[in-house]
Protein backbone atom coordinates (compact mmCIF):
# COMPACT_ATOMS: atom_id res chain seq x y z
CA UNK A 1 0.00 0.00 0.00
CA UNK A 2 2.72 2.47 0.93
CA UNK A 3 4.49 1.83 -2.73
CA UNK A 4 1.78 2.20 -4.32
CA UNK A 5 1.02 5.75 -2.73
CA UNK A 6 4.24 7.02 -2.99
CA UNK A 7 4.10 6.52 -6.86
CA UNK A 8 0.87 8.33 -7.27
CA UNK A 9 2.67 11.13 -5.07
CA UNK A 10 5.65 11.41 -7.19
CA UNK A 11 4.16 12.92 -10.55
CA UNK A 12 2.52 15.60 -8.55
CA UNK A 13 5.66 16.49 -6.69
CA UNK A 14 7.27 16.83 -9.86
CA UNK A 15 4.95 18.93 -11.47
CA UNK A 16 5.16 20.97 -7.98
CA UNK A 17 9.04 20.96 -8.38
CA UNK A 18 9.18 21.89 -12.13
CA UNK A 19 6.60 25.15 -11.08
CA UNK A 20 9.08 26.23 -7.67
CA UNK A 21 12.08 25.84 -10.53
CA UNK A 22 9.94 28.16 -13.28
CA UNK A 23 9.44 30.60 -10.80
CA UNK A 24 12.92 30.59 -9.28
CA UNK A 25 14.32 31.48 -12.64
CA UNK A 26 11.58 34.10 -13.36
CA UNK A 27 13.08 35.77 -10.57
CA UNK A 28 16.30 35.28 -11.07
CA UNK A 29 15.58 36.93 -14.21
CA UNK A 30 13.62 39.91 -13.02
CA UNK A 31 16.34 40.20 -9.82
CA UNK A 32 19.06 40.83 -13.14
CA UNK A 33 16.76 43.23 -15.24
CA UNK A 34 16.12 45.11 -12.08
CA UNK A 35 19.84 45.28 -11.29
CA UNK A 36 20.92 45.86 -14.65
CA UNK A 37 18.26 49.18 -14.82
CA UNK A 38 19.37 50.39 -11.66
CA UNK A 39 23.25 49.99 -11.99
CA UNK A 40 22.46 52.32 -15.46
CA UNK A 41 20.44 54.90 -13.65
CA UNK A 42 23.35 55.12 -11.11
CA UNK A 43 26.20 55.19 -13.84
CA UNK A 44 23.65 57.74 -15.75
CA UNK A 45 23.23 59.88 -12.40
CA UNK A 46 27.19 59.61 -12.03
CA UNK A 47 27.42 61.29 -15.46
CA UNK A 48 25.45 63.89 -15.04
CA UNK A 49 26.77 65.19 -11.74
CA UNK A 50 30.40 64.53 -13.78
CA UNK A 51 29.35 66.11 -16.85
CA UNK A 52 26.32 68.79 -15.99
CA UNK A 53 26.75 70.99 -19.28
CA UNK A 54 26.75 67.95 -21.66
CA UNK A 55 23.53 66.71 -19.82
CA UNK A 56 21.87 70.05 -20.22
CA UNK A 57 22.93 70.12 -23.84
CA UNK A 58 21.96 66.84 -24.32
CA UNK A 59 18.37 67.44 -22.62
CA UNK A 60 17.99 70.71 -24.91
CA UNK A 61 18.93 68.48 -27.81
CA UNK A 62 15.87 66.44 -27.43
CA UNK A 63 13.58 69.16 -26.76
CA UNK A 64 14.54 70.38 -30.00
CA UNK A 65 13.45 66.82 -32.06
CA UNK A 66 10.68 66.39 -29.94
CA UNK A 67 9.35 70.23 -30.87
CA UNK A 68 9.59 69.73 -34.28
CA UNK A 69 8.61 66.13 -34.23
CA UNK A 70 5.49 67.13 -33.02
CA UNK A 71 5.00 71.08 -34.30
CA UNK A 72 1.42 70.15 -35.66
CA UNK A 73 0.71 69.62 -32.12
CA UNK A 74 2.30 72.51 -30.41
CA UNK A 75 0.45 75.09 -32.46
CA UNK A 76 -2.60 75.81 -34.15
CA UNK A 77 -0.98 77.71 -36.89
CA UNK A 78 -0.42 76.97 -40.36
CA UNK A 79 3.13 78.15 -41.00
CA UNK A 80 2.87 79.76 -44.43
CA UNK A 81 -0.86 81.34 -43.77
CA UNK A 82 -0.80 84.74 -44.13
CA UNK A 83 -3.07 87.54 -42.55
CA UNK A 84 -2.82 90.92 -43.56
CA UNK A 85 -4.47 92.24 -40.69
CA UNK A 86 -1.64 90.54 -38.41
CA UNK A 87 1.20 91.72 -39.90
CA UNK A 88 4.09 92.75 -37.84
CA UNK A 89 1.77 92.18 -34.73
CA UNK A 90 4.60 91.88 -31.19
CA UNK A 91 4.75 88.76 -29.23
CA UNK A 92 1.27 88.16 -27.11
CA UNK A 93 -0.85 85.76 -25.67
CA UNK A 94 -2.24 85.00 -29.49
CA UNK A 95 1.51 84.88 -31.33
CA UNK A 96 3.65 83.84 -28.85
CA UNK A 97 6.85 84.93 -31.53
CA UNK A 98 4.52 87.63 -32.98
CA UNK A 99 4.17 87.71 -36.65
CA UNK A 100 6.29 88.50 -39.76
CA UNK A 101 5.99 90.90 -42.76
CA UNK A 102 3.15 89.26 -44.33
CA UNK A 103 1.43 88.16 -41.10
CA UNK A 104 2.71 84.29 -40.68
CA UNK A 105 2.76 83.08 -37.27
CA UNK A 106 6.88 83.42 -36.08
CA UNK A 107 6.20 80.41 -33.54
CA UNK A 108 5.07 78.23 -35.88
CA UNK A 109 7.28 79.04 -38.36
CA UNK A 110 10.09 78.75 -35.93
CA UNK A 111 9.41 75.33 -34.75
CA UNK A 112 8.80 74.23 -38.76
CA UNK A 113 11.48 75.88 -39.28
CA UNK A 114 13.97 73.39 -37.28
CA UNK A 115 12.36 70.64 -38.36
CA UNK A 116 13.71 71.55 -41.77
CA UNK A 117 17.27 72.66 -40.98
CA UNK A 118 17.53 69.83 -38.84
CA UNK A 119 16.51 67.53 -41.50
CA UNK A 120 19.25 69.25 -43.71
CA UNK A 121 22.07 69.02 -40.97
CA UNK A 122 21.46 65.85 -40.25
CA UNK A 123 21.32 63.87 -43.88
CA UNK A 124 24.16 66.13 -45.25
CA UNK A 125 26.29 64.64 -42.50
CA UNK A 126 25.30 61.47 -42.79
CA UNK A 127 25.95 61.19 -46.20
CA UNK A 128 29.18 63.34 -46.23
CA UNK A 129 30.27 60.92 -43.08
CA UNK A 130 29.34 58.14 -44.72
CA UNK A 131 31.78 58.87 -48.19
CA UNK A 132 34.52 60.04 -45.26
CA UNK A 133 34.61 57.21 -43.64
CA UNK A 134 34.88 55.18 -46.63
CA UNK A 135 37.70 57.11 -48.20
CA UNK A 136 39.11 57.05 -44.82
CA UNK A 137 39.07 53.15 -44.41
CA UNK A 138 40.65 52.81 -48.05
CA UNK A 139 43.51 55.32 -47.36
CA UNK A 140 44.58 53.96 -43.83
CA UNK A 141 43.97 49.90 -44.65
CA UNK A 142 45.63 49.87 -48.29
CA UNK A 143 49.02 51.25 -49.01
CA UNK A 144 50.49 52.77 -52.60
CA UNK A 145 48.52 54.86 -55.21
CA UNK A 146 45.19 54.10 -53.80
CA UNK A 147 46.52 56.13 -50.22
CA UNK A 148 48.29 58.82 -51.89
CA UNK A 149 45.44 60.23 -54.37
CA UNK A 150 43.16 59.92 -51.05
CA UNK A 151 44.84 61.82 -49.00
CA UNK A 152 45.77 64.93 -51.74
CA UNK A 153 42.17 64.93 -52.81
CA UNK A 154 41.58 65.57 -48.68
CA UNK A 155 44.07 67.42 -48.60
CA UNK A 156 43.29 70.06 -51.48
CA UNK A 157 39.35 70.13 -50.24
CA UNK A 158 40.99 71.22 -46.58
CA UNK A 159 42.39 74.14 -48.58
CA UNK A 160 39.11 75.28 -48.89
CA UNK A 161 37.32 77.15 -45.90
CA UNK A 162 33.93 74.58 -45.07
CA UNK A 163 31.07 77.22 -45.66
CA UNK A 164 32.90 79.10 -48.51
CA UNK A 165 33.08 75.38 -50.37
CA UNK A 166 29.36 74.67 -49.72
CA UNK A 167 28.36 77.74 -50.56
CA UNK A 168 30.53 77.56 -54.22
CA UNK A 169 29.42 74.21 -54.69
CA UNK A 170 25.93 75.42 -54.13
CA UNK A 171 25.98 78.32 -55.91
CA UNK A 172 26.87 76.03 -59.04
CA UNK A 173 23.97 74.54 -58.75
CA UNK A 174 20.22 75.77 -58.22
CA UNK A 175 19.42 77.06 -55.01
CA UNK A 176 16.79 74.30 -53.02
CA UNK A 177 17.18 71.46 -50.75
CA UNK A 178 19.01 69.11 -52.59
CA UNK A 179 21.71 71.37 -53.41
CA UNK A 180 22.50 72.36 -49.82
CA UNK A 181 22.76 68.50 -48.73
CA UNK A 182 24.81 67.87 -51.73
CA UNK A 183 27.07 71.39 -51.03
CA UNK A 184 27.47 70.58 -47.15
CA UNK A 185 28.03 66.94 -47.50
CA UNK A 186 30.57 67.36 -49.94
CA UNK A 187 32.15 69.86 -47.58
CA UNK A 188 32.15 67.61 -44.28
CA UNK A 189 33.96 64.28 -46.17
CA UNK A 190 37.59 65.77 -45.17
CA UNK A 191 37.40 65.62 -41.50
CA UNK A 192 35.65 61.89 -41.49
CA UNK A 193 38.15 60.66 -44.30
CA UNK A 194 41.02 62.21 -41.97
CA UNK A 195 39.80 61.25 -38.68
CA UNK A 196 39.17 57.85 -40.05
CA UNK A 197 42.55 57.48 -41.71
CA UNK A 198 44.50 58.25 -38.58
CA UNK A 199 42.17 55.66 -36.30
CA UNK A 200 42.91 52.59 -39.00
CA UNK A 201 46.41 53.47 -39.36
CA UNK A 202 46.82 52.96 -35.45
CA UNK A 203 44.75 49.98 -35.74
CA UNK A 204 45.42 48.41 -39.16
CA UNK A 205 48.56 46.12 -37.34
CA UNK A 206 46.94 44.78 -34.30
CA UNK A 207 47.21 41.04 -33.85
CA UNK A 208 43.48 40.37 -33.90
CA UNK A 209 43.68 42.23 -37.78
CA UNK A 210 46.67 40.31 -38.57
CA UNK A 211 44.85 37.03 -37.50
CA UNK A 212 41.83 37.89 -39.44
CA UNK A 213 44.30 38.37 -42.68
CA UNK A 214 46.01 34.86 -41.95
CA UNK A 215 42.79 32.94 -42.23
CA UNK A 216 41.99 34.79 -45.14
CA UNK A 217 39.34 37.21 -44.56
CA UNK A 218 38.30 39.50 -47.60
CA UNK A 219 39.69 43.20 -47.29
CA UNK A 220 36.62 44.74 -47.03
CA UNK A 221 35.06 42.75 -44.30
CA UNK A 222 38.43 43.07 -42.26
CA UNK A 223 37.78 46.73 -42.50
CA UNK A 224 34.03 46.66 -41.73
CA UNK A 225 34.18 43.63 -39.20
CA UNK A 226 37.14 44.21 -37.04
CA UNK A 227 38.66 47.54 -38.29
CA UNK A 228 35.20 49.67 -37.85
CA UNK A 229 34.17 49.25 -34.67
CA UNK A 230 37.16 50.01 -33.13
CA UNK A 231 37.59 53.29 -34.42
CA UNK A 232 34.27 54.64 -33.96
CA UNK A 233 35.28 56.56 -31.02
CA UNK A 234 36.68 59.41 -32.75
CA UNK A 235 34.26 59.22 -35.79
CA UNK A 236 31.06 59.60 -33.14
CA UNK A 237 32.84 62.73 -31.63
CA UNK A 238 33.04 63.71 -35.48
CA UNK A 239 29.27 63.80 -36.44
CA UNK A 240 28.30 65.04 -32.92
CA UNK A 241 30.72 68.02 -33.86
CA UNK A 242 29.80 68.31 -37.66
CA UNK A 243 25.75 68.57 -36.19
CA UNK A 244 26.54 71.72 -35.11
CA UNK A 245 28.48 73.09 -37.83
CA UNK A 246 26.11 71.28 -40.43
CA UNK A 247 22.69 73.37 -38.94
CA UNK A 248 24.56 76.89 -38.64
CA UNK A 249 26.20 76.24 -42.95
CA UNK A 250 22.51 75.08 -43.82
CA UNK A 251 21.21 78.50 -42.00
CA UNK A 252 24.06 80.38 -43.80
CA UNK A 253 23.17 79.11 -46.90
CA UNK A 254 19.48 80.09 -46.71
CA UNK A 255 20.46 83.58 -45.47
CA UNK A 256 22.66 83.78 -48.86
CA UNK A 257 19.27 82.67 -50.55
CA UNK A 258 21.28 79.62 -52.19
CA UNK A 259 19.12 76.91 -49.67
CA UNK A 260 15.59 77.43 -48.80
CA UNK A 261 13.62 79.55 -50.61
CA UNK A 262 10.54 81.42 -49.87
CA UNK A 263 7.66 80.46 -48.70
CA UNK A 264 9.73 77.45 -47.10
CA UNK A 265 9.95 78.06 -43.30
CA UNK A 266 13.69 77.43 -42.13
CA UNK A 267 16.35 79.56 -39.28
CA UNK A 268 17.95 81.25 -42.15
CA UNK A 269 15.57 82.31 -44.26
CA UNK A 270 13.97 83.57 -41.18
CA UNK A 271 16.45 85.98 -40.23
CA UNK A 272 17.25 86.89 -43.79
CA UNK A 273 13.52 87.99 -44.25
CA UNK A 274 13.64 89.86 -41.05
CA UNK A 275 17.22 91.79 -41.07
CA UNK A 276 15.37 94.75 -42.88
CA UNK A 277 13.00 95.16 -39.85
CA UNK A 278 15.88 95.21 -37.55
CA UNK A 279 15.79 98.99 -37.33
CA UNK A 280 12.31 99.93 -37.17
CA UNK A 281 11.70 97.80 -33.99
CA UNK A 282 10.63 94.45 -35.30
CA UNK A 283 13.55 92.64 -33.40
CA UNK A 284 11.20 89.67 -33.09
CA UNK A 285 11.68 88.50 -36.57
CA UNK A 286 15.39 87.68 -36.24
CA UNK A 287 15.57 87.04 -32.47
CA UNK A 288 13.64 83.82 -32.29
CA UNK A 289 15.17 82.14 -35.46
CA UNK A 290 18.44 83.35 -34.63
CA UNK A 291 18.11 82.23 -30.76
CA UNK A 292 17.46 78.29 -31.98
CA UNK A 293 20.26 78.74 -33.89
CA UNK A 294 22.42 79.72 -31.34
CA UNK A 295 21.26 77.20 -28.58
CA UNK A 296 20.73 73.85 -30.77
CA UNK A 297 24.83 74.74 -32.27
CA UNK A 298 26.25 75.27 -28.64
CA UNK A 299 24.28 72.33 -27.35
CA UNK A 300 25.75 69.88 -30.17
CA UNK A 301 29.46 71.84 -29.46
CA UNK A 302 29.26 71.22 -25.55
CA UNK A 303 28.28 67.81 -26.35
CA UNK A 304 30.81 66.87 -28.24
CA UNK A 305 33.31 68.53 -26.14
CA UNK A 306 32.09 66.36 -23.55
CA UNK A 307 32.39 63.01 -25.84
CA UNK A 308 35.77 64.07 -26.61
CA UNK A 309 37.03 64.22 -23.26
CA UNK A 310 35.51 60.95 -22.43
CA UNK A 311 36.53 58.94 -25.22
CA UNK A 312 39.94 60.33 -26.40
CA UNK A 313 42.30 57.81 -24.63
CA UNK A 314 45.02 61.09 -24.30
CA UNK A 315 42.61 63.37 -22.89
CA UNK A 316 42.14 60.79 -20.17
CA UNK A 317 45.75 60.25 -19.58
Amino acid sequence: MSSRSSSARRPEEREVASLDTAVMVDVARRTVAENRINGGMRRLGRWVLKNPFAAMASLIILLYVLVTIFAPLLTAYDPNTSSARDALRAPDAAHWFGTDSIGRDNFARTIYGGRTTIIVAATSVVLGGAVGIVLGLLAGYFAGWRRVVINRTVDVLFAFPDLILAMGIAAALSPGFLSTIVAIAFGAIPPFARITYSAVVGVKDSEFVQAARLSGTRAWRIMLMHILPNVTSPILVQFTLSLGFCILAVAALSFVGLGAQPPTAEWGLMVSEGRNYILSGQWWLTFFPGLAIAVLVLSFNLLGDTLRDMLDPRVKS
